[in-house]
């Protein structure tokens, strides 16, 4: 089950018991039992999404589904939908009843949305006989330009780095597979072509929908200029490199992509049946 969905879940459950309790067991009237439970569902709500912040959309279907569920413990407990009449007999205005509604659809939609972004809606694709996958967690890889001062540093980055000439080659001694070691190889030559020795090389691996298997690596110096690591990669497909060299007060960095192949002896060519952008 997804974590959101089973938190909410969870986050029900209690609050539904501990109206029960105060109302059945403490004898405080099914409104006084549904206020407290909805001030003390807040109050737990708001510390566990700021120490386990999952976004905005997350935090408000925690508070959503805490508040319709004390509200929903007051009809039933009052007497159902007899509760929304008045003493002297008359309905309860349209208007909260519409309001009611509303967030309750809402927060359907809201819940069925986070559970999709997380987890994708994985099917089948009868062409290629193979899973795909629609998660999308809404991860924008380098997106330099969300902040002006950001961009401007890096082009600032970019034009030193030009500036300085160094020749920078990368790749896999073979064709990379999943699920086995894959030597990542960086040669680094300065402008006249002398290998660069003794820089911090580091290579970060990414997946633009499954985040958690990001993944960052130092590269050791095998030979003057040349940079290496072995390279486990867990899924097919393609994968960001952003690479970053520090040596001294000079940096040089880039963004590029890179490909895994299906494991050996599998007829799974990934390059046949990707486009290239």
């Amino acid at each position: 089950m997804n974590e959101t969905v089973a938190i909410m879940l969870l986050g029900v459950i209690v609050v539904l018991l501990a109206c029960i309790i105060l109302n059945k067991v403490f004898r405080f009237t099914p409104m006084q039992a549904a206020s407290i439970t909805a001030l003390m569902g807040i109050a737990v709500v708001v510390p566990f999404s700021i120490l386990r912040w999952r976004g905005g959309d997350v935090f408000t279907l925690y508070i959503t589904c805490n508040l319709l569920a004390s509200f929903a413990y007051y009809l039933i407990a009052s007497g159902g939908m007899k509760s929304l009449k008045t003493k002297d007999g008359k309905r309860m205005h349209w208007a909260p009843i519409v309001i009611l509604g509303f967030f309750l659809v809402l927060t359907i939609q809201n819940g069925a949305f986070i559970v999709m972004a997380e987890k994708g809606l994985i099917f089948k694709s009868n062409q290629e006989d193979s899973f795909v996958s629609t998660r999308f967690p809404g991860e924008v890889p380098n997106a330099y330009h969300k902040k002006e001062a950001y961009y401007n540093a890096y082009q600032q980055r970019l034009l030193a780095q030009k500036e300085r000439g160094w020749q920078v080659k990368f790749g896999f001694d073979n064709k990379a597979y999943v699920g086995q070691d894959n030597l990542f190889i960086v040669q680094l030559l300065d402008k006249e072509g002398v290998p660069l020795e003794n820089a911090e090389v580091n290579a970060k691996f990414t997946r633009s929908a499954e985040q958690e298997l990001n993944h960052d690596v130092e590269l050791a110096m095998t030979e003057p200029g040349l940079y290496s690591i072995p390279i486990n990669f867990p899924r097919v497909g393609p994968w960001g490199l952003e690479l970053n060299v520090i040596r001294g007060d000079d940096t040089y960095e880039l963004v590029a992509r890179t490909l895994v192949n299906c494991a050996p002896g599998k007829e799974c060519d990934m390059e046949e049946k990707l486009r290239v952008h």
